[in-house]
This record gives C-alpha cells, sequence and structure tokens, in this order.
C-alpha cells in the first residue's frame, strides 16, 4: 500500500490506463473468438473454399484473421465509402483481382464478408480506434509532463 502512495498522479493514471487497457484487450479477444468459432464454417468457405478448413484455431490466428480483415474493411471504408472508388487498393482490379493473403478472399468474398459480418468489423475497427485513442492519451500526457 505504500509503493501506492509514493506514486505520482501520472503514475497512478497510466497503471490504471494499463489495467482498463488490458481487460479491454481480454474481452476483445474473446468476443472475437467466439465469434470466429461460431461462424468458422462460413469464414472457411469464404476464405479457403472448404467449410472444414478451420477446425481449431489458436490466438496468433485469430488476431491475424481479425486484424487482417479490418484493415481490408479500413481500406474499404476509405477509399470506397469516402472516396467513391469502385476498388480498394489491394483488390485495384476488382473482379479481375487475385486472392489476397488467403486462398479465396478476391474482392468480390470481401464484399460479402462486409455485408455478412459488418457488425462484427464494426466491433474491430472500434477496438482498432480505441487502441490509437489509448496511445495518444500516453503520448500526450508524456508531452504535457503529467508523469
Amino acid at each position: 500500500m505504500e509503493f501506492i502512495r509514493t506514486l505520482s498522479f501520472g503514475e497512478k493514471t497510466f497503471f490504471f490506463l494499463l489495467i482498463i487497457g488490458f481487460i479491454i484487450l481480454l474481452l476483445y479477444y474473446f468476443v472475437n473468438k467466439y465469434f470466429v468459432l461460431k461462424n468458422k464454417k462460413q469464414f472457411s468457405n469464404v476464405l479457403f473454399n472448404n467449410s472444414d478448413y478451420i477446425k481449431n484455431i489458436s490466438i496468433e490466428e485469430i488476431f491475424i484473421l481479425t486484424s487482417n480483415l479490418t484493415r481490408l474493411y479500413i481500406l474499404y471504408l476509405i477509399e470506397m465509402k469516402i472516396f467513391g472508388k469502385k476498388t480498394i487498393l489491394v483488390f485495384k482490379y476488382g473482379e479481375d483481382s487475385p486472392p489476397y493473403i488467403y486462398p479465396n478472399l478476391t474482392f468480390n468474398n470481401f464484399i460479402l464478408i462486409t455485408k455478412v459480418f459488418h457488425n462484427w468489423l464494426i466491433f474491430n475497427l472500434s477496438f482498432f480506434l480505441y487502441s490509437i485513442s489509448f496511445w495518444i492519451v500516453i503520448i500526450l500526457l508524456d508531452y504535457y509532463d503529467f508523469f
């Protein structure tokens, strides 16, 4: 208890934010794991063209899957929704583009993912924005000598 009293307000804030960030990270992981396992046949069909491809999925595979699809979704929002383009950078030839990252992830399959799993992609996008804001707060606290 004496250790906590010796910390400055900035250090206490930093540790508090770290604990909250860790709890949110665990929540994010478990929600994504539940969602991917619940929809593993659909993901297997769309990404690998084999409904039984994903049987067991590890932490790393969930992280890679969610981060890849979230990055593509960010590109989709920026290029197709905001700038009004007909394709995104990684699928620059539209329907004729080669698969990206996964053997069956074509432009049409990605658009299908954005329609079917829209809420899940929004959840992942919000976590991405939270993560960025978390580090911006830490940098600002450090810049203004809050620590």
